[in-house]
């Protein structure tokens, strides 16, 4: 096996180490549908703070940057392990508050369940099979979220009776996905963009 090969092993394995922490992020749309919006952003709230903290402080005391890095280095990406910039884990937090604090619960629920799902899939496919350039990532891994944020409509419409209308849904899914796959392009967390520009095109499309 030739170097290159074992390089892109290696990444393929971290991305799949990532988004596995990644889709455990899945509790927040799940304790949602169970409990109250005021329940929620009171964890939400607090666990962002907390995540802010730690970042910010990572600035002023090199050595809890290090300590970070030494702890979460494995599914940390390179741009996170910068002492000025923020995790993915924040973004996902400081996202999903505002999320729930201000759009409707479905909506919410639904959105937040596309960033855990479609964004793991696109990203574990579009590392694996991705050959198309598109934007700034893959067709394949493009396609992979929008197939899986399709399923997911399908199953919260059919079998958790959510009132999602069909066309305004399949454009949100468009929006989702072109987040994902421009974000880092300008320079935006795709935790903070996907879940936002799906609730804002449901919201203006209900």
């Amino acid at each position: 096996m030739t170097p290159i090969k074992i390089n892109n092993m290696l990444k393929f394995k971290e991305e799949i180490l990532r988004k596995l922490v990644h889709f455990s992020s899945l509790w927040i749309p799940f304790l949602y549908f169970y409990n109250s919006t005021a329940f929620m952003l009171r964890i939400l709230i607090s666990l962002s703070i907390l995540a802010l903290s730690l970042d910010i402080s990572k600035k002023f005391i090199p050595s809890l940057n290090i300590l970070i890095k030494k702890l979460m280095g494995s599914i940390m990406r390179e741009e996170e392990k910068s002492s000025n910039s923020l995790s993915g884990a924040t973004y996902l937090l400081v996202a999903s508050t505002l999320t729930i604090a201000f759009f409707p619960k479905e909506i919410a629920i639904f959105s937040l369940s596309i960033l855990v799902i479609s964004d793991s899939m696109a990203a574990i496919i579009g590392k694996k099979y991705g050959r198309i350039h598109f934007m700034n990532k893959s067709l394949e891994g493009s396609l992979s979220f929008a197939a899986s944020a399709y399923a997911i409509y399908y199953y919260f419409a059919n079998y958790l009776e959510f009132n999602l209308p069909f066309k305004a849904t399949l454009i949100a899914i468009f929006f989702g996905t072109i987040a994902e796959a421009f974000a880092k392009k300008i320079h935006l967390d795709d935790n903070l963009l996907i879940p936002l520009s799906i609730s804002f095109s449901l919201l203006l499309g209900s």
